[in-house]
């Protein structure tokens, strides 16, 4: 298995990556929070691909990246005057 990570420096991951040791600890990083209203470019993107080596011979691939980016809109309904009835 096969996993890449594109822009992880410019996303604050360089040391927190160089320190995984297994599949176990990849799998359980995080992103640093992105505050504000603006994403910093360029994103994180991640993927995977199953390359099988024959004798030790360089293989090449071409393994498609998702963009890693969520958007949360949270409305505090308490602060929103009721509508009457």
């Amino acid at each position: 298995m096969v996993i890449v990570i594109a822009n992880y420096d410019e996303n604050g991951l360089t040391q927190t990556l160089m320190d995984v040791k297994n599949w176990e600890e990849l799998k359980s990083v995080l992103t640093p929070d992105i505050q504000g209203e603006h994403l910093h470019t360029p994103l994180l993107m991640y993927g995977a691909a199953t390359i099988t080596l024959a004798n030790g011979a360089t293989e090449q691939a071409s393994i498609r990246l998702s963009r890693v980016v969520a958007r949360l809109d949270v409305v505090n309904e308490a602060a929103v005057p009721a509508e009457p009835e």
